[in-house]
């Protein structure tokens, strides 16, 4: 099998480089990895065009949704692995999930859990699953259940993710600590209204179980 890496960027000049070398010393490299500059005003332009072994694609500022889309556009690989620019694994997430879902055919996605650190004087919760830079998924399973979201303000991954589980994902969860998720005062979580962005996501579920209650 092989793996692709998908991570989308917008003015993360301050951590891309320390994500995408965690990809880089994987004990098992992956065969691509794509990275998406979201219109990005800072330096990761520049910065990525020194890199020989990414593969950038640029677009106009539309959101993480769009630029993960952006990205598994551009891969051929046959398992997709998504990477926030402010997060980073550890040596052997690539190969832990690999051969996870090599181990049992009927697996659709794999999740191991993240170990939160804080800058910023933040304070966070030691660890957190369930998010994107900690799950691979097959591509054919991906194509499945459809794109990320692309609406601007909406969680894109929480949006997709329940989709997932409506449309029947089968995916195991890790109890290994695989992934250093990154608090910082930029996260999209922390910004004003932030939870009122879930709102248009629980909506939009239930108005798939009502049309297929019908």
């Amino acid at each position: 099998m092989t793996v692709a890496v998908v991570i989308p960027v917008f003015n993360g000049e301050r951590y891309l480089a320390k994500a995408v070398a965690s990809v880089r010393s994987q004990s098992v490299r992956p065969d691509e990895i794509v990275v998406v500059d979201d219109g990005s005003t800072d330096g990761t332009a520049a910065w990525l065009c020194a890199q020989e072994d990414l593969t950038i694609v640029t677009q106009e500022n539309r959101g993480a949704g769009a630029a993960r889309n952006r990205g598994v556009q551009n891969v051929t690989a046959s398992i997709l692995a998504f990477l926030d620019a402010d997060d980073m694994w550890r040596p052997d997430y690539i190969e832990h999930q690999r051969a996870a879902l090599d181990a049992d055919t009927s697996v659709d996605a794999v999740f191991v859990l993240g170990q939160n650190f804080a800058e910023d004087g933040l304070r966070c919760d030691q660890r957190q699953g369930y998010m994107l830079s900690a799950m691979v998924i097959r591509r054919e399973a991906f194509c499945r259940v459809g794109w990320f979201d692309e609406t601007p303000g909406v969680p894109e991954f929480a949006a997709w993710f329940l989709a997932a589980r409506d449309a029947g994902l089968r995916y195991i969860e890790s109890p290994l600590v695989l992934v250093d998720r990154r608090v910082h005062a930029g996260n999209k979580g922390r910004m004003p209204g932030a939870h009122s962005q879930y709102l248009p996501v629980l909506k939009q579920r239930l108005d798939r179980r009502r049309a297929a209650a019908k």
